[in-house]
């Protein structure tokens, strides 16, 4: 079996390129800046390298702030370049399992979201998410939608890399008590994607949208407290660094208050159970640590003084 992985260079494509591999199927991989070119740019490349059995869509604008000041940008990367995945996917005869996320939703439910739930994004993010949704949904028959929670990766420009190294440069954070989440590794992400291919390469019709996160629902001040304990092993730094406050963590950028996802149909359909995201935790926060600027607890308390 050949899966091409679009975003093959981003943490969380790298994760599922590499389950893949141990799972001995063989990868294509196309980079993210092949998709700040044209369609007829993106198509090109793909159409250049070998058939594939499956497409891995999880080539992304993921920076928040970044799609908050570039809408036009954030549109043509994470909606209008699903036609030119399409495209060469459609001339393979591949189905397209597509990673989605939970900021497709505005956090007013009560509930885990399910994915029956109708998407009403707060950001130019969850939108052009959303809209990328609803373009397959139109257009190509054979795709799978998977929303996926807060997402937990190690990457040198990724979210927990730069709360590691805030809290080590002695900044004060603000910590949401309001906000639920559900997060998840990009690990255990990868390994959804695993099982779904294995089971959708048995010609099963059981197209759709998924959600997956961790087996636990937190709030933000909650994660960040983990974070806390695990990479420096001091309740103290919680109050020193740690500020609560309302939902308005991010700011510049809407967030919904309930971002928690209900992943029944997942298990129902596929047989695919939740794991804990705090199993994931230590190795994380250890490959942001190797990189460096994460400083012992003493340091960060004496930064904040």
């Amino acid at each position: 079996m050949i899966v091409c992985v679009t975003g093959i260079d981003s943490p969380l494509g790298k994760a599922i390129a590499q389950r893949l591999q141990q799972s001995g199927i063989v990868v294509e991989g196309v980079p993210y800046e092949q998709f700040l070119m044209t369609n007829d740019a993106i198509v090109r490349g793909m159409k250049s390298m070998p058939s594939a059995d499956f497409v891995v869509h999880a080539a992304e604008m993921s920076d928040l702030f970044k799609a908050e000041q570039h809408p036009d940008l954030a549109y043509q990367v994470n909606v209008s370049a699903c036609a030119a995945v399409a495209e060469v996917a459609d001339l393979w005869k591949a189905p397209i399992v597509h990673l989605s996320s939970h900021l497709v939703f505005d956090g007013v439910k009560k509930n885990p979201y399910i994915s029956a739930n109708k998407g009403r994004p707060l950001s130019v993010y969850g939108r052009t998410k959303l809209q990328s949704e609803q373009w397959l949904q139109e257009n190509y028959s054979k795709h799978l939608i998977l929303r996926v929670g807060w997402l937990l990766e190690a990457g040198a420009q990724g979210w927990l890399q730069t709360m590691l190294s805030a809290l080590s440069s002695g900044k004060r954070l603000n910590a949401s008590t309001d906000m639920q989440l559900t997060p998840v590794a990009v690990d255990d992400v990868a390994r959804v994607v695993d099982a779904v291919i294995k089971q959708l390469s048995c010609n099963i019709s059981v197209w759709g949208v998924y959600h997956y996160a961790g087996a636990e629902a937190v709030t933000h001040y909650e994660l960040l407290k983990a974070i806390v304990l695990q990479a420096f092993g001091q309740e103290e730094m919680l109050q020193a660094l740690i500020e609560k406050k309302g939902a308005d963590v991010l700011p510049g950028v809407a967030l919904p208050a309930n971002g928690a996802l209900g992943c029944i149909k997942l298990r129902n359909t596929f047989g695919v159970k939740q794991l804990p995201w705090r199993r994931y935790l230590p190795a994380l926060i250890e490959q942001c640590q190797q990189r460096g600027g994460v400083k012992p607890a003493e340091n960060c308390l004496e930064e904040s003084r």
